[in-house]
């Protein structure tokens, strides 16, 4: 049965490609008419996921539209996996889609590591006390779309989610964590900041991040030394008592970034 997929607005795209489930995923946390927005597009009988954005709009060329969109993705990746634990997609080319509907596509050489999510993928229902459905409640941007937005605007939050939406490896979590740190103790009056030695000789950045509690100073502790350990080869550090998977690491790291980007984009 052929999907009911709405004729596709003029304007420029950029080409979106990736495990079934995370295009979804996009589609679910980017709709219009807020921006960016994703949407799937009808192309000879087959369908691509398009990422749309304002930052398009004043394109002349398919390579302008590349680079801005490369970016985009970067930010797009790291949302996608903090909100929907989502594997990165990839850019897949350009389409300038015509006033007819026609689509004129360009595709560059590009080098991409493949992913993969989950399969399992959930469409929201929207049910009252008693069990029964009821309209969802009125379109708004998204957190996503929330956050993807600001990271146009702050630099801090662009490279935070840059990093977080890298395959997990312990180089980029530990980046992605000193972001955070280094912009809370730049935005934390002088008077206010921790001063000298403090406990278990942490450094005061540290001591500062902590006093957020987004996590608990164990979970803290528990991913600073494995990240610590790990990035520097297991030689340089001794083996902390609680060492942490990656996985474990990230799932720790996703509730500091959750924490930082909730108090800095309400």
């Amino acid at each position: 049965m052929e999907e009911n997929i709405s004729p596709p607005v003029p304007g420029w795209v950029a080409r979106l490609d990736g495990h079934k489930s995370d295009l979804a995923a996009c589609e679910q946390s980017l709709k219009s008419p807020f921006d960016p927005s994703c949407e799937r597009v009808m192309e000879s009988g087959k369908l691509f996921w398009a990422l749309r954005s304002s930052t398009f709009n004043h394109c002349q060329t398919a390579d302008e539209v590349r680079v801005s969109a490369i970016t985009l993705i970067k930010h797009l990746n790291g949302v996608l996996k903090l909100t929907r634990d989502a594997e990165p997609l990839k850019f897949d080319g350009v389409s300038r889609i015509d006033e007819g509907g026609q689509i004129h596509t360009a595709y560059f050489a590009e080098f991409h590591d493949r992913a993969r999510a989950t399969d399992s993928f959930i469409l929201a229902e929207f049910r009252d006390a008693q069990g029964d459905l009821v309209p969802p409640p009125p379109p708004e941007l998204s957190v996503a779309q929330k956050w993807m937005k600001a990271a146009e605007s702050c630099g801090d939050i662009a490279d935070a989610l840059r990093h977080f939406g890298q395959p997990t490896n312990w180089y980029d979590m530990w980046t992605t964590y000193e972001i955070i740190e280094d912009a809370i103790w730049n935005a934390t009056p002088n008077q206010s900041r921790p001063k000298g030695d403090t406990t278990k000789k942490r450094k005061p950045r540290r001591v500062l991040s902590m006093s957020r509690e987004w996590v608990s100073e164990n979970d803290f502790e528990k991913f600073a030394e494995s990240c610590n350990y790990h990035r520097h080869g297991a030689r340089t550090q001794p083996k902390p008592n609680q060492n942490a998977t990656r996985d474990e690491a990230r799932g720790i790291l996703v509730q500091i970034l959750r924490g930082w980007l909730n108090k800095k984009v309400p």
